[in-house]
């Protein structure tokens, strides 16, 4: 994984992550969508955001947390 510190080209790129919960309500895996900047349009982040936290909660369930009082994951 390159290190942003160092890669000449790390603000060419655009991402958003999510975590994913198991069934202990611990985080367990996150799901993570990056591009290059030129693709994605900063009015399109916030979608690329919502479509990661859906998948994210999704695999959530798979794994089965359930927890009613775990609040909504966020894209950090």
């Amino acid at each position: 994984m390159a290190d942003k510190r160092t890669d000449p080209n790390s603000s060419q790129e655009v991402g958003t992550a999510a975590p994913v919960f198991d069934h202990r309500g611990e985080v367990a895996a996150a799901v993570l969508a990056s591009a290059p900047r030129f693709r994605v349009f900063p009015d399109r982040l916030p979608v690329l955001g919502e479509a990661v936290r859906a998948a994210a909660d999704q695999v959530t369930r798979r794994l089965g947390d359930h927890g009613p009082n775990r609040p909504r994951s966020a894209p950090f």
